[in-house]
């Protein structure tokens, strides 16, 4: 029986590394975040990330995951299913780079591993998307493995830049 659960990398599908790895993308931006209300993640990928911050988050802040990929939302779907979590809502088809989103009002927005990896609007899409879904104030977290002063930030992001750069694809400056 095969599933449409996917997994951000090959090394998150041992049980037994699993949890090591996702309690390394701990969510650094939680103390911004508001104690309820609704968090939309743009690019969720697999659904990991959203799965794992929802279930640490609690019952009163509600997860919004999205990506434009219909395997990715099937995978983020899987995900979801399988935690059992009231406050992680199915996923949404969401282009960062769209004009307009299916979602008209968020109280944050988080967003790891993709503008380092996509084109050019969609980073532009995806920082006035945010502007036009946010409240005044409101919060956009950005992750990625980006680089300071020409070093990664950590030994993860660079083994994801270099994974990445080996299957031949285009990473953007």
């Amino acid at each position: 029986m095969t599933t449409a659960k996917r997994f951000n990398t090959k090394e998150n599908t041992d049980p037994t590394t699993r949890p090591a790895l996702i309690v390394e993308y701990a969510p650094p931006y939680a103390i911004y975040l508001p104690q309820r209300g609704l968090v939309l993640e743009v690019a969720s990928g697999s659904g990991e990330h959203c799965v794992h911050f929802a279930r640490a988050a609690g019952p009163e802040l509600v997860f919004q995951p999205s990506d434009p990929d219909a395997e990715a939302r099937a995978s983020i779907d899987a995900w979801i299913a399988e935690a059992g979590l009231p406050n992680v809502r199915p996923a949404l088809a969401l282009d960062a780079a769209a004009d307009s989103w299916p979602i008209g009002r968020a109280d944050a927005v988080v967003c790891i591993n993709m503008i380092h990896i996509s084109p050019w609007a969609s980073a532009v899409g995806l920082v006035r998307g945010a502007a036009r879904v946010l409240p005044s104030g409101g919060f956009m977290y950005l992750y990625g493995p980006y680089r300071r002063e020409g070093r990664h930030t950590a030994p993860s992001n660079e083994a994801f830049d270099r994974d990445f750069l080996a299957l031949g694809l285009t990473v953007f400056p």
